[in-house]
């Protein structure tokens, strides 16, 4: 069964989308960009610290049929998805932020109870972030299966970057994300009979029980490098070995032309000042090489505490809340898919006895999820519609 699994997990990849150094939105996630990319050789680029020089000019293309496109919700601007081909990976962007909800396939699907955080803005040198996510989902019409696991992200790398066209990119950091994949499955109709529409989550204390006594499935490693006036990364690799016998199983390198950035995207007014900027020496990032801040994200807690209620003869979920600090807090209704149908939020102070309802009045039966974010962090409630 582990084999099998490692062979699912093959078939559909998580791809990290991270953001680079800065406060602003220069970096984020937007609806309708489509981008090609070429699959590359490793060059050696891993060297990470301050003042380091990537050099991609040895870099060999290897195959260069690939596009991602980037969708969005009219009735929540922060829900991006990612499409490549037709698989899709659903995310969560705000400005303290980005969450990865969801993913599927024709044949697979996952969502994502505790989301892993991407990143947390603004990020600068030193920033590292850590966590656990969990979530589950299905492989066909036969298995149930279950993801979870660790991470720790962090910037650690500042320079500037060769080009394989003999140009150089200055103000390039660098996000390392090391994954630790833990990973279930069962016979769907097993899971059905025992627990009907309302298979269990694992929560936080469940998943740290599990990862202390089980055997892990994979370690993951993905790096990105991010360039000052480019929106999506110049380089991606990922590397992923069996956690039990450092067998290798998947190794890429992905490669985001800047020319074909500048090229392919629809006007981008942040990035094309940037460039500007830099053209004329004026362009002095905040935090690049240097560590501005006095402690890591590491082990957040949330500034939410909150509880859901389903109202079955009425068709709603009321999220009852209380808040550790003032902060927005974001509620989406979506199927399992990822298909938006109600969002809502709200603005207040630290304080108790807050409320937020949500109708699925109308919407057809079936499994749901109220993804429910506050304060950077997001989480996600599962509920089924009869």
């Amino acid at each position: 069964m582990k084999k099998f699994l490692s062979f699912i997990y093959l078939l559909f990849p998580q791809l990290l989308l991270a953001q680079a150094d800065g406060a602003g939105t220069e970096h984020n996630l937007r609806a309708g960009d489509e981008l090609s990319r070429e699959v590359v050789t490793f060059c050696g680029s891993e060297t990470n610290g301050r003042d380091v020089v990537w050099d991609l000019q040895g870099m060999e293309v290897l195959d260069n049929d690939y596009l991602t496109c980037y969708t969005g919700a009219d009735v929540a601007p922060w829900l991006v998805a990612a499409h490549e081909g037709l698989a899709s990976r659903q995310y969560l962007s705000t400005a303290d932020g980005i969450s990865l909800l969801g993913r599927s396939t024709p044949t697979s699907q996952m969502t994502y109870d505790i989301p892993e955080q991407l990143m947390r803005l603004p990020l600068c040198y030193g920033d590292n972030i850590t966590g656990i996510y969990g979530g589950a989902g299905s492989y066909g019409d036969k298995l149930f299966v279950r993801e979870y696991g660790n991470y720790r992200s962090r910037v650690d790398g500042t320079g500037s970057m060769l080009l394989p066209d003999g140009d150089t990119l200055r103000h390039v950091c660098l996000l390392t994300t090391d994954r630790m994949v833990w990973a279930e499955t069962a016979l769907a109709d097993s899971m059905q009979m025992v627990y009907g529409d309302s298979i269990p989550a694992y929560g936080e204390d469940s998943i740290r029980r599990h990862m202390a006594t089980d055997v892990p499935l994979q370690r993951v490693r993905e790096q990105r490098w991010y360039a000052a006036g480019y929106r999506y990364p110049i380089l991606e690799t990922l590397e992923s070995r069996s956690a039990t016998d450092d067998r290798l199983i998947t190794k890429y390198a992905l490669y985001y032309s800047p020319a074909e950035q500048e090229r392919q995207l629809a006007y981008d007014e942040e990035n094309e000042t940037i460039r500007t900027l830099i053209a004329r020496g004026e362009y002095h990032p905040e935090g690049l090489g240097h560590d501005t801040r006095s402690g890591s994200c590491e082990d957040a807690d949330p500034v939410i505490d909150y509880t859901l209620e389903q109202n079955a003869e009425a068709r709603t979920v009321t999220i009852r809340y209380s808040l550790e600090s003032s902060a927005t807090v974001r509620c989406v209704l979506a199927d399992s898919k990822g298909v938006v149908y109600r969002t809502a939020e709200q603005t207040n102070a630290a304080g108790t006895g807050y409320t937020l309802t949500l109708s699925y009045n109308g919407l057809p039966r079936g499994q749901y999820v109220v993804y429910i974010s506050a304060g950077g962090l997001t989480q996600a409630v599962k509920f089924s519609a009869k």
